[in-house]
């Protein structure tokens, strides 16, 4: 659980830089743009490391937390775009 947690907080510190607008002055935009990028590591790190079923499981729950997922693919077929 532990080394989960630490992927991701190091791939969210690897990601969350000024250069991917997190150096916004607008704080609503600024909010959005770290939510995103949150959600991505937490995908990548956490949610890497499942199986199918489980795979299964945190597209669900990701998506009834209200995430801004499209409908089509799963959560893993989405990235930030910059």
């Amino acid at each position: 659980d532990l080394n989960g947690v630490t992927s991701l907080c190091h791939l969210y510190d690897s990601l969350a830089t000024s250069s991917s607008e997190l150096g916004s002055s607008d704080m609503t935009e600024l909010g959005k743009v770290v939510e995103l990028w949150f959600v991505f590591s937490l995908i990548w790190s956490i949610g890497a490391s499942v199986d199918k079923d489980g795979r299964r499981k945190i597209n669900n729950f990701l998506r009834e937390m209200g995430g801004s997922f499209p409908q089509k693919d799963t959560i893993y077929e989405y990235y930030v775009n910059p």
